[in-house]
């Protein structure tokens, strides 16, 4: 069966805690309290998770229940099949075994041949303890139930656990707008933040102490039925779902220890999910298109204004020689003020009403927009890939004919169009259907020599300017005059010519080998 359902994820801070609350307090007074104890289960090398699956176990009062949910692709929608089981019922000491699993209740659902595979080496992974309160509500002549949980994860062996709070929006009878509806009157009154982080893949990363780790771009499940348009809106969840595990570090608080990665893995999220609505464009544009890939820009430029000033940080720290001293060190506080102010604005627009309540518009969107009218959204997926990835390579090559004779601004600008199709691309790298893996691994390598090549020659054109605007700025605010204590010419910022004929010569190299090889 498939649910209806949505989660809003609400931060440790006590004050947004007491917001969320208040928002649903006229619910809350008439809300069902219950203590609920989940197990879930997994090989040691996540062979379930692996697959799309998740298995749990869970206590409810004296009722035993077995779960098993898969992925859909979806932000609302996943396969689940529940019911009561026998057995003696796991306790929070002693943990739980596999004993306790029904084999028998597996086997009439879609994991059946999985789990039999796993099943000797089918272990508890981690366990989850809330209170959840049971509220109803009503939007739109719809009942959607809304249950709030507040808890911890914790997983077997060392002590390691998680905080959980967060709001559950099912939907119970009526349309599926509603859910977002609701969705979107609550984050106007609580900072409340769709997502796409399951309580069992929070339970997997705090399992492999990764909790609080920034997170590399993953893999969408694309399956070999799949219409252009469901692998459109798998992609986009994807991209959403690794955005969301780096944002929420950026606004943890305490702050994470590794702000900076998480800001560049970010930014690489947003840069591969507007990489998907360039490539669905036919398919997906409607009149909501362009105002949504608008604000994913302006949100892409926030996280790489921050991303720029750490990378120009870390550049100096390079270059530095010895300890700073005088005019140079007080220039280089000034610019890591500006750093620190640039992430800053990045951690509030990430938390600021207008981009919670467009991620909600844009997972509605997503799911029932009106690009799902066309025609096209039917279209057989591989057919419609190859076509478009044929048409940006070719687009490609040309642009790189006269890759010498190109002016930086030119250059840069072949740069990004490569790097679009290289994320374009890597969308399908599992998916033969579309290309020979061998040979789609090939045209990525090539891509990203292209665009490491050309980045480097960028970063070394583009340096030097920077730094003397940044000289400008600093002496224009702090009314410092040029003493030529300060010269920015005696610093190793630019590269010299030599290296950038190298990069030029790898990029030449690297365009002769894609114009050879044709994946498509």
């Amino acid at each position: 069966m498939t649910e209806i359902e949505l989660k809003l994820a609400v931060s440790a801070d006590p004050a947004a805690r007491a917001q969320t609350l208040d928002a649903l307090k006229d619910a809350m007074a008439r809300a069902r309290a219950q203590t609920l104890d989940s197990w879930y289960f997994d090989t040691a090398d996540e062979a379930l998770r692996d697959g799309g699956f998740t298995l749990r176990v869970r206590r409810a009062g004296k009722q035993l229940l077995q779960t098993i949910k898969q992925d859909s692709g979806s932000v609302s929608q996943r396969g689940e099949w529940e019911r009561p089981i026998d057995g003696k019922a796991p306790t929070r000491r002693q943990g739980a075994s596999a004993a306790c699993v029904d084999f028998a209740m597996i086997s009439e659902t879609p994991l059946a041949e999985l789990a039999e595979a796993a099943r000797p080496d089918l272990r508890q992974a981690f366990h989850i303890s809330v209170k959840r309160a049971f509220l109803s509500l009503s939007e739109e002549n719809a009942q959607i139930e809304a249950v709030l949980d507040s808890g911890e994860i914790t997983v077997p062996g060392p002590t390691a656990a998680e905080a959980i709070f967060e709001v559950e929006l099912e939907l119970k009878s009526g349309g599926k707008s509603a859910v977002y509806t609701l969705a979107r009157r609550l984050a106007a009154r609580a900072p409340l933040s769709i997502s796409l982080i399951s309580k069992a893949e929070r339970g997997y990363r705090l399992a492999a102490g990764a909790s609080m780790r920034p997170a590399k771009g993953s893999q969408p499940r694309l399956g070999d039925a799949m219409t252009a348009g469901a692998a459109f809106e798998a992609i986009c969840n994807v991209c959403l779902h690794d955005f969301m595990l780096n944002a929420r570090l950026l606004t943890a608080r305490p702050a994470p220890a590794h702000p900076v990665e998480a800001i560049h893995q970010g930014r690489v999220a947003l840069r591969r999910l507007r990489a998907a609505l360039a490539l669905f464009q036919p398919i997906a544009g409607d009149e909501y298109f362009a105002a949504a890939n608008d604000e994913l820009k302006r949100m892409a430029r926030l996280f790489g204004a921050a991303r720029d000033r750490d990378v120009m940080h870390e550049a100096e720290i390079k270059a530095a020689r010895g300890e700073l001293t005088g005019e140079a060190r007080e220039f280089a506080a000034w610019r890591d003020s500006k750093r620190l102010a640039l992430r800053a604005a990045l951690i509030e627009a990430i938390e600021a009403k207008p981009w919670r309540i467009f991620l909600i518009d844009f997972c509605e969107w997503l799911g029932s927009g009106g690009w799902r009218a066309k025609k096209a959204e039917r279209a057989d997926t591989a057919k419609f890939i190859r076509k478009r990835l044929a048409k940006r390579r070719k687009a490609l090559l040309q642009q790189g004919e006269n890759l010498e004779g190109l002016d930086p601004e030119a250059r840069h600008k072949v740069r990004i169009d490569a790097k679009k199709l290289r994320y374009m691309a890597e969308f399908f790298i599992d998916c033969p259907e579309v290309a020979d893996k061998k040979s789609l691994g090939a045209l990525l390598k090539r891509l990203e020599t292209i665009q490491w090549s050309l980045g480097e020659m960028h970063d070394a054109e583009t340096r030097l300017d920077a730094d003397e605007a940044d000289l400008r700025l600093w002496r224009q605010e702090t009314g410092r005059v040029e003493s030529g204590e300060l010269a920015l010419a005696d610093a190793p910022l630019a590269a010299p010519a030599e290296d950038g004929q190298k990069w030029l010569g790898e990029a030449l190299r690297a365009f002769a080998k894609l114009a050879k090889d044709d994946p498509f």
